[in-house]
């Protein structure tokens, strides 16, 4: 069983003794912090003091234990293929309509099963999200969720080019759209702001009313008071006078 040295699970804490997931999302920009997960809360929702891990975070994924400057190595090569898969995943999943006037860009988002023409190095079937990239086997080795789960293999058919091994590090993409700017999000957004500026305006309607009212009540036990103390002085004279 392969034994990664010191390094404990971000999710429950334990030892991590087989798989190491790498998160790539939550990653420290100086890699000097990294978020690992075992094979037990990979999936899962984790909150830490300052952010969240999410499910559709890309991981990274090794088998076996790796030197720290091997595996600095990968994580910057994982970056690059992120990167690189990510142009190609949204060129792929959407289609643009610019507006001259507006210099706005409406996007048409699309089925990534129907238009993303990428398919799995083991099955040859298409590639939807999540799917996996293997780190080591250039070019960009793909591999759909279901091969990786059985650990499927892939011969190059190459004399001098290696094949995928399912103990190379992989990386595991799934949320990559990038988000395109949408004229009917911006509509959305000052509705949203509209709604609020209209709550606070009543808001401070009410507190006014509020205020108005409150200012009414101390006045008019203000005038109470000084019936009462007038009262009390008159009943003093009145007093003093009889002695």
């Amino acid at each position: 069983m392969p034994f990664h040295y010191s390094t404990y699970c971000d999710g429950c804490n334990q030892n991590i003794l087989d798989i190491k997931f790498t998160c790539l999302t939550c990653l420290d920009p100086g890699m000097s912090n990294t978020f690992d997960l075992c094979v037990q809360c990979m999936d899962k929702r984790i909150e830490r003091s300052g952010f969240v891990h999410t499910t559709d975070h890309t991981l990274m994924k090794c088998l076996r234990y790796t030197q720290p400057y091997s595996f600095s190595r990968h994580i910057r090569e994982a970056q690059s293929m992120t990167e690189r898969l990510k142009k190609a995943l949204t060129e792929a999943s959407t289609c643009h309509t610019h507006d001259d006037k507006l210099g706005l860009v409406e996007t048409h988002e699309t089925s990534s099963e129907m238009h993303l023409q990428m398919r799995c190095g083991c099955c040859t079937n298409l590639i939807t999200i999540p799917f996996w990239a293997c780190i080591t086997c250039a070019p960009d080795t793909l591999i759909c969720d279901d091969c990786e789960t059985k650990g499927a293999s892939l011969s190059s058919g190459l004399p001098n080019k290696p094949s995928h091994r399912p103990d190379h590090p992989l990386l595991r993409l799934h949320n990559l759209l990038q988000e395109q700017f949408k004229p009917k999000k911006i509509d959305s957004t000052v509705t949203i702001i509209n709604d609020l500026e209209t709550s606070v305006e009543k808001s401070f309607t009410e507190m006014d009313a509020r205020m108005a009212k409150l200012e009414g009540t101390v006045e008019t036990r203000l005038k109470l008071f000084e019936s009462l103390l007038q009262k009390i002085a008159l009943q003093l004279n009145t007093a003093q006078g009889d002695m």
